[in-house]
């Protein structure tokens, strides 16, 4: 399984990156590559978020739950339905001499191991280029919320 990490730094407090993360309601309003994300159940310190997105024009759907860790401000997530065999990972929060650092990790299983031989660098290449542009896009929204 290709694992994936990418890491940004942003100005705002631990606090106000961690609460916009928790927000997965609101990703598909600034992330361009994200068409809807809703979370359709809460039960204490778990979610479970459905996703639509659109990778190089191709959708892809996949439902996830989220266990929300209030202490260690991180989210981590597992994918419970895909269009792909699995994907588990988590987003980190923590305060740097910096800023504050977000971290986007995930382990990838596309569930084509022939394939993946031949083409399993792209694919880890293009999931860094996704994750690493969600964190983009979240630097941005924190800004724009930051100029209120």
């Amino acid at each position: 399984m290709p694992f994936v990490s990418t890491s940004i730094i942003v100005s705002q407090s631990v606090d106000e990156v961690y609460n916009l993360l928790k927000n997965m309601d609101r990703f598909s309003e600034f992330m361009r590559d994200i068409k809807k994300s809703k979370v359709v159940k809460r039960e204490g310190d778990k979610m479970i978020t459905e996703w639509e997105a659109e990778v190089d024009g191709a959708p892809l759907r996949w439902v996830e739950e989220d266990i929300i860790d209030e202490k260690e401000k991180r989210i981590s997530f597992r994918m419970l339905e895909s269009d792909y065999e699995s994907c588990v990972g988590e987003w980190k929060v923590e305060a740097t001499s910096g800023g504050t650092k977000i971290t986007l990790s995930a382990n990838f299983n596309w569930g084509i191991p022939n394939l993946e031989r031949f083409v399993g660098h792209i694919l880890k290449r293009k999931a860094y280029k996704g994750l690493h542009g969600m964190l983009r896009c979240i630097k941005k929204e924190l800004k724009r919320q930051e100029r209120g």
